[in-house]
């Protein structure tokens, strides 16, 4: 009876240990998801900043162009005859 009782103890035990271990590879596993998940948002959102730049850095450069392109008035410069 001690021994069955010994033995069901080691049993349970083992068991114990089984789901403490398995219930840890869940944990990483979770954890890991969540990393990915957070990476892949973040990476999404720069992808939205670039490309916000990149628009913002044409519209920019074809001002810029336009203003090249565009004949400037430009003053007279005034001579200093003294």
């Amino acid at each position: 009876m001690q021994t069955d009782l010994n033995h069901s103890n080691g049993e349970a035990e083992s068991k114990l240990k089984f789901l403490d271990k398995h219930i840890q590879e869940v944990h990483k596993s979770v954890q890991i998801l969540r990393e990915k998940q957070e990476l892949a948002d973040t990476q999404k959102e720069l992808a939205k900043l670039q490309l916000v730049q990149k628009e913002s850095s044409s519209s920019s450069h074809a001002r810029s162009n336009e203003e090249r392109s565009s004949p400037s008035v430009t003053k007279p410069k005034k001579t200093d005859f003294r």
